[in-house]
């Protein structure tokens, strides 16, 4: 097959990438598919375009629409996950399990919102993420999507309360925003979409306390080290200039942190082995309590 030709950005990228998530599905499209179909659209390789395609998938990820379509994919696993579960209860247990799923179908099956509908506010954590997510794709470009979100995430944890208090003040304006705009759309006569009520089998299990601290990357080790010699600066100002000085960092200079990262993780990997035998070794040990304590109920 003969090499395409490069060629400029296509200023309707973002549309073109929409409508192939749409026609592949979320559940099925990967990098390499996604090239192969805006190179067969465009007539141009989207190799030297790799960085702004990632940087538009980010952004598409974070829209409603594709949100609502993650959510829904996420259901239909938990969907599959419970009827496997059944299969193994008894029939009575079986009839329940299947009325349950009816509810959960029901509650799947929604109708589209219109286009005016307004846009659902966003809470202060989101609106972190929207400024910062691009600032960590530009330092750590080797960097996955699920990894650039997690990193985003322990910057948020590292905010202090009155950052933290920016951004929620940011989120109660755009709570009256949204607010401001249901009124005028629902006073021309706009239906209301509620919004889906969670299982309370999908509630968020509640995070274990011995679990081991999670790997830190050789970037935060930088950020750590930095914080504790500009303690005189916002942490935000922290975050920011410790980000352009990491970029600036030659490898030599990045080393002795990428060294640090590395022991890290060899620890985090250490003590979660070690976490899952305890927890492996509790149940068996539990089990047993019971058996024995079974055999004694017999003799007597």
């Amino acid at each position: 097959m003969a090499e395409l030709p490069t060629g400029p950005l296509p200023t309707d990228l973002e549309q073109s990438m929409l409508q192939i998530m749409h026609d592949v599905g979320l559940s099925s499209l990967t990098k390499n598919i996604l090239r192969k179909r805006l190179e067969a659209k465009y007539k141009i390789e989207f190799a030297s375009h790799a960085a702004e395609v990632d940087k538009t998938v980010s952004k598409l990820m974070m829209t409603p629409e594709i949100q609502r379509e993650l959510a829904k994919i996420q259901q239909e696993k938990d969907s599959v996950s419970a009827r496997r579960a059944g299969a193994k209860r008894s029939a009575s247990s079986d009839k329940k399990s299947r009325k349950e799923e009816k509810k959960e179908n029901k509650r799947e099956v929604k109708a589209k919102k219109p286009e005016d509908y307004p846009k659902a506010a966003l809470s202060a954590y989101f609106i972190f993420v929207n400024d910062n997510r691009d600032k960590v794709r530009e330092k750590n470009p080797e960097m996955k999507l699920t990894e650039i979100l997690s990193e985003v995430g322990s910057m948020w944890k590292a905010l202090s309360e009155s950052e933290k208090a920016r951004y929620q003040k940011l989120a109660d304006e755009d709570k009256k925003r949204f607010d401001a705009d249901m009124a005028a759309y629902t006073a021309k006569g706009g239906k209301v979409f509620k919004r889906s009520v969670k299982s309370s089998k999908k509630a968020k299990k509640e995070k274990d306390p011995n679990a081991p601290k999670r790997a830190m990357s050789a970037y935060f080790f930088f950020a750590g080290d930095y914080r504790a010699k500009h303690t005189g600066i916002p942490a935000k100002q922290q975050m920011t200039e410790a980000g352009v000085a990491w970029g600036k960092m030659s490898e030599e200079e990045k080393k002795p942190y990428e060294e640090l990262a590395a022991k890290d993780r060899k620890r985090y990997e250490a003590e979660r082995a070690g976490h899952g035998g305890a927890k492996s070794s509790a149940k068996a040990d539990a089990s047993e309590s019971e058996s024995s304590s079974d055999s004694g109920s017999d003799s007597e």
